[in-house]
């Protein structure tokens, strides 16, 4: 896992859909350069490659057509319940 920036980790701060994605991406080593015709509307910088990568790996879902509200923030089961799924996912087992 990587920081917020080179001094700050922040572990007592919320997380977003798309820092989420992007550690399931990471985590689970998912293609996040590979072409896609995944289209959401709301997606824009840094996160784009990661969120297509999880909704492509059916990891995590789009929340409506088209939208994946990747500023949303998300509970702590929120998260574990994608990681579930990941593990379930990839056939990593528990």
């Amino acid at each position: 896992m990587i920081g917020i920036d080179n001094n700050r980790f922040s572990p007592n701060t919320t997380i977003t859909r798309e820092e989420v994605a992007t550690i399931l991406t990471r985590l689970y080593k998912l293609n996040s350069e590979e072409e896609t015709n995944v289209e959401l509307e709301d997606l824009d910088g840094w996160s784009i490659k990661y969120v297509k990568a999880v909704v492509r790996n059916k990891i995590m879902p789009s929340l409506e057509v088209n939208r994946f509200k990747p500023k949303q923030k998300m509970t702590r089961a929120e998260t574990m319940d994608f990681i579930y799924k990941a593990i379930k996912q990839m056939n990593l087992g528990l």
